[in-house]
C-alpha cells in the first residue's frame, strides 16, 4: 500500500529535504551505506528480477541438501501404564498448558 506521491512529498517538505535520496544521505552514515553499484549483487553476481528468484531457490535447495535425515523413534518403547487420575488431571491435562490465562 504505502504512501502516495503527494504524501511522500508532503513528508519530505515537513522534514526539510527535497527528495528521498537526500533524506537517506542525511540520515544514514556513509560507512554503513551500500554503494549503488553493489545494491543488486551477491558474491559478484548481479541479482535482477527473475534471475534473483532462481538464485535464491537454488541456494535454498543446496542448503536443504545438507540436512541430515534421522530415523524417527517417536512412539517407540511406549508401554501401557496406569497413570493416577490426580497426575493425569493436574499435570497432563492442566489447562495452564493450553490457555493463555495467567492468574495474578
Amino acid at each position: 500500500m504505502g504512501n502516495s506521491n503527494e504524501q511522500t512529498l508532503e513528508m519530505l517538505k515537513v522534514i526539510g529535504v527535497s527528495n528521498m535520496d537526500q533524506l537517506i544521505h542525511e540520515t544514514i552514515p556513509e560507512k554503513i551505506r551500500l554503494p549503488t553499484n553493489d545494491m543488486f549483487r551477491h558474491k559478484g553476481e548481479k541479482l535482477d528480477g527473475i534471475d534473483s528468484y532462481h538464485i535464491v531457490l537454488s541456494h535454498m535447495r543446496n542448503l536443504a541438501a545438507l540436512n541430515k535425515i534421522n530415523v524417527d523413534y517417536h512412539g517407540q518403547g511406549f508401554y501401557p501404564a496406569i497413570l493416577p487420575v490426580v497426575i493425569l488431571r493436574n499435570v497432563l491435562e492442566n489447562p495452564k498448558w493450553y490457555t493463555p490465562y495467567t492468574p495474578y
